[in-house]
Order: structure tokens, then C-alpha cells, then sequence
């Protein structure tokens, strides 16, 4: 696959508005230098920006290019703490390069038919400590039909060689330290999955995520043949006929039930269930972790508590549920899970529960700062497009805000916001 003549000059233009950022960002950071490199391959475009300043300690943000691939990434020097200031200007220079690669990538597609699968996806996060993510799809296809998934399972299953090439564009430097999530549609569906996590071992990934429903992993040699690795797998429900229901499948909850074991007996894997609250599993959260914790034992396990995405609450809007009437459910089993000695994982992503909702919202807030610049804060969406992400004017003053990503704007119009509650910092009184 050879970069096109009509990429070329799409990117050459693109270079050009870097090289015009420093006159752009002369407000927020007066004298800031901006250095390039930027090298040409036969599949893939890459550039360097660095943004050198004494108070940004020499910041870079990286931006690769490969043919229908777009991915940022801000690189911090370990162990430097940023500063207010020094924040709101690296967020600004985000906000700057995403508006560009966006009016790229229109440019691109209206010029140009993309051929191929995208696969790579990179998930982008602000600040020293907040780790970096890098999504995987190797097939859009599925043994379940989530009404809620937000992806689009268009049947198509990426190649080998394609698989190969993304691995290949990512930053050899960074695969040591970076989580390679696997993903789908549904990645044991691949025909070559073993191949692929051997692949993705021999180009230097060492912590290496499997996102699935495990169904297909209740065989116990199916696990044993990928080893060691990390696993993120969806299960929504304790109760078969509920699980059934909610996955539009049949029969699938006991292989789903023995992959999960599988997954735990084989030892060094580390496992994190992923529940997607909605309407009907709700009120049985507490229950379900029971469940879980009676799966598990002894071995350890994590959860994430994820809300319906944009996507999913347009498909199935019967499926949303109200944050106020979920909360007590969500911090009872909160409670259970402290109890029973299980982890939670952050609340944070797009997919996360605002934290607001929580008893204890700051044992739960993750490390990673998000850009707000797509949030927009107003307390009434009704008849607003669904474009970015929705919070209430109140909640700029929240001592949580850069950490959360609020709720959708389908959402929003659905539910409103009256149950999003800004936590301020508590005040100490003088002695």
C-alpha cells in the first residue's frame, strides 16, 4: 500500500500548519520553539513536533500518519510534575493539533477512497503519570450482538499482513511501557489470534490486553496457548436468561462462565470484568458482584463500572437508566467490593460513571487528565446536535474536572443533568 500523490500534498500542507504553530499558540506560550522531523516510508508517514520551552521541560507531542490512520501522542519526561499553567497550555496545543489532523483526515477522505480496515486506534492522555493505550481491532465481527457495543461489526476480519503493518507504525521506543489492547468485535473470532499476540510479543509489546466475552475461551487450552497477559472481559449479568437478553445470544452464559475460570486457574494473568450498567442489571449490581466474588475466589480480580456509550444509548434507548436512580446500586456494590477485597478500576474514560456519583468519588478517580475542549458546559441540550460531550455549567467548578468526561449528549437530552453534583474541596477549619 503506497502513500498517494494526493497524501502527499494533503500532509505537506498539514507540516505547513505546524510549522505555523508557534505563531498560534504565541498567547498561551510566548517564545515556545517548534522543532520538526518527519520521515517518509513506503505505507506510513511520520512526524515529530517538539515544543521546546524552559517551563514546558521540552514537551513533545508526536503525530503519526499511516494511510487511513491518524494517532497523537503527548510525551512527558518522566517523573516531572506539570504546573496549572503548564497544563492548560499543553491542552491547548492538543486542541490545536486535533483540529488539524481532523481537517486532514476530511480532506483525505474526500479525495480519496481509503482502502483497508482501520485498526489503530491511540488513546490519548493528559499529563506525566497518565499512562498511554493503544487499541488494536483486528476483526469487526462477533459471536454476540450487544445491542449497546458501539462498534461497528461490518463482518470484515483484518489480514495478517495488515495486522503487522500497524504493529510496525507504532513507536518502537514506547512498546515496552504502553498497553496493546486486542480488540474487536470479538478478537477470539480471529482465525489467527495466537499468531497475532506472538506477533505483538516479538515487536517489543510486553503488557499485552485481551478484550472479550470469553466465550471461546472455555476451553482450557485456548488460554493456556496465549500465556500471560492481561484480560478485559465483558459480563454483564449473573442471571443466564438476563445474559442472554442482553448479549442476544443463547446458551452462552456457562462457556462464558468457564472462560472467566479458565482465565483465573491459569495464574499470572490478570483479569478485569467489565459491567455495562443499564435498565436491567441495575438494581442487581450487588448481586452480581456476589456472583463474582464467588467465581473468583481466591483468586484476585478487578472491575470497571462503564455506562452505555453514545452509541449504544442511540441504538438502545430503552437500555439507559438514570444516574440518580443507578447510584445506590453502583455504591452498594462499591461497598461489596471493598468488603470482599476486589479492585475497582478508575472511573474514567468516556465510558465511566461521572464521579459524582459516588460516596467516595476521590478513592476512585483516576490519574489521567482529559481534554475538555469537546466538552461543552450548559445545563439544557434539548434539541442540540449530539456532538461531543455534555456537563453542566456547574461542573467547571468541580474539583474533579479535568478527570471526567461527563456524560453524552444523548444522555443529557434523555435524562438531564439535574443529577450531576460538582464536589468542591473540602475546607479545613482553622484551629
Amino acid at each position: 500500500m503506497e502513500v498517494s500523490l494526493a497524501e502527499r500534498t494533503h500532509f505537506a500542507s498539514l507540516v505547513d500548519a505546524f510549522e505555523r504553530l508557534p505563531i498560534l499558540l504565541r498567547a498561551p506560550l510566548e517564545k515556545v520553539q517548534c522543532s520538526m522531523r518527519s520521515d517518509w516510508k513506503p505505507d506510513y508517514i511520520r512526524t515529530k513536533v517538539c515544543f521546546h520551552k524552559d517551563s514546558l521541560r521540552r514537551i513533545g507531542i508526536v503525530v503519526r500518519i499511516l494511510t487511513g490512520q491518524f494517532s497523537v501522542r503527548c510525551v512527558v519526561p518522566e517523573n516531572v510534575a506539570l504546573s496549572i499553567a503548564e497544563r492548560r497550555a499543553l491542552r491547548i496545543i492538543l486542541r490545536v493539533i486535533q483540529r488539524l489532523l481532523a481537517s486532514f483526515e476530511r480532506r483525505l477522505s474526500a479525495s480519496e477512497p481509503q482502502s483497508g480496515i482501520r485498526l489503530v486506534k491511540d488513546v490519548l492522555k493528559v499529563g506525566p503519570d497518565s499512562g498511554h493505550e493503544t487499541v488494536l481491532r483486528i476483526c469487526f465481527t462477533c459471536n454476540q450482538r450487544c445491542g449497546f457495543c458501539f462498534v461497528d461489526l461490518s463482518g470484515k476480519t483484518a489480514s495478517l499482513d495488515e495486522i503487522e503493518r500497524s504493529l510496525d507504525f507504532m513507536d518502537p521506543r514506547a512498546r515496552s511501557a504502553e498497553v496493546l489492547t486486542i480488540s474487536g468485535g470479538e478478537p477470539t473470532t480471529h482465525p489467527r489470534l495466537l499468531e497475532i499476540v506472538e506477533l505483538s510479543r516479538r515487536r517489543g509489546f510486553r503488557k499485552i490486553k485481551l478484550q472479550t466475552n470469553a466465550v471461546h475461551l472455555s476451553r482450557r487450552d485456548r488460554v493456556e496457548k496465549l500465556g500471560t497477559m492481561m484480560f478485559f472481559v465483558s459480563f454483564h449479568s449473573h442471571r443466564p436468561e438476563l445474559y442472554d437478553q442482553l448479549t442476544r445470544s443463547r446458551g452462552q452464559f456457562r462457556s462464558a462462565v468457564s472462560g472467566i475460570r479458565n482465565i483465573l486457574e491459569a495464574g499470572g494473568n490478570q483479569l478485569t470484568i467489565n459491567i455495562v450498567v443499564n435498565s436491567l442489571n441495575y438494581a442487581e449490581l450487588p448481586g452480581h458482584i456476589d456472583f463474582i466474588d464467588q467465581l473468583r475466589h481466591p483468586h484476585p480480580i478487578a472491575i470497571f463500572f462503564s455506562m452505555l456509550s453514545e452509541v449504544g444509548l442511540v441504538r438502545t434507548p430503552d437500555l439507559g437508566v438514570d444516574l440518580g436512580q443507578m447510584a445506590p446500586a453502583l455504591n452498594e456494590s462499591l461497598e461489596r467490593c471493598r468488603k470482599y477485597g476486589i479492585r475497582v478500576e478508575p472511573f474514567s474514560g468516556n465510558c465511566a460513571i461521572p464521579l459524582c456519583q459516588l460516596r467516595v468519588p476521590g478513592a476512585y478517580r483516576g490519574r489521567a487528565e482529559y481534554p475538555q475542549d469537546d466538552v461543552r458546559y450548559q445545563d439544557d441540550f434539548i434539541g442540540c446536535d449530539k456532538r461531543g460531550r455534555a456537563k453542566r455549567l456547574s461542573c467547571k467548578s468541580c474539583l474533579h474536572d479535568q478527570y471526567c468526561r461527563g456524560v453524552c449528549v444523548s444522555y443529557a437530552q434523555r435524562f438531564g443533568l439535574d443529577t450531576l453534583r460538582p464536589i468542591r474541596p473540602t475546607r479545613t477549619a482553622p484551629s
